[in-house]
């Protein structure tokens, strides 16, 4: 069996949840819409919108429980669907290829979140409200936290010094360049070596820190 930080289970949570009422009643009408929206009809848009905005909607809600980001993900997906309308006339299985883009988009947003030091960061300081227990939220902020020190911990040692005087004590680059007698150009040098590669650490490990986040839900994804 394997552990739920496993990082299959990122995939898993996203490409094999249930999409079956995705799929509308009627696929003549359906492709009636494709036709005339392949050849520009901002109405033809305007009706497949409104048939598949609510099943959408719901599939990206399902996986990410935030309202503003499922409407976030329904908006994307339909300018998707109007960028490439010409591929319409040809497709096999309009479904299926929703789906794609839907699943697609869901994954790259996390994906996108869990290279970001700073929204890892600011979801390890996120204070919790008084007297609230969730166990699994404290696990998945625990292992988040976790994973981010282990990039801080690969740094080089000049690297990790200004990080964590300019990221954990809130000091200015002209702070950091007077206390360690470096120039200011200097200590910008090493931030931004020490972002990129507290990020290359955070992309050899994004599915767990992607399966955290799912964990995390709605706490996190305002």
């Amino acid at each position: 069996m394997q552990p739920l930080n496993h990082p299959l289970n990122a995939y898993f949570l996203i490409f094999t949840i249930d999409i079956q009422d995705l799929a509308t009643p009627s696929t003549y009408d359906t492709r009636q819409l494709l036709l005339l929206l392949a050849a520009g009809d901002e109405q033809a848009y305007k009706s497949l919108y409104d048939q598949y905005r609510n099943r959408i909607y719901s599939l990206a809600f399902q996986l990410i429980k935030s309202k503003p980001v499922a409407e976030d993900v329904l908006q994307e997906v339909f300018v998707s669907i109007w960028l490439n309308r010409h591929l319409l006339p040809d497709l096999e299985n309009f479904h299926a290829w929703l789906r794609t883009i839907t699943r697609n988009n869901l994954y790259n947003r996390l994906r996108k979140l869990a290279t970001e030091e700073a929204f890892i960061r600011s979801v390890i300081d996120e204070k919790k409200p008084e007297g609230e227990e969730d166990t699994m939220a404290t696990v998945a902020g625990n292992e988040l936290k976790q994973l981010l020190h282990q990039a801080i911990a690969q740094l080089t040692p000049q690297q990790r010094k200004v990080y964590l005087m300019g990221k954990e004590e809130g000091l200015r680059y002209d702070q950091i360049a007077a206390e360690l007698k470096l120039s200011r150009d200097t200590v910008k040098y090493h931030m931004t070596e020490a972002l990129r590669s507290i990020r290359q650490y955070l992309q050899q490990h994004e599915h767990r820190l992607i399966f955290f986040i799912l964990l995390l839900g709605e706490k996190i994804l305002k």
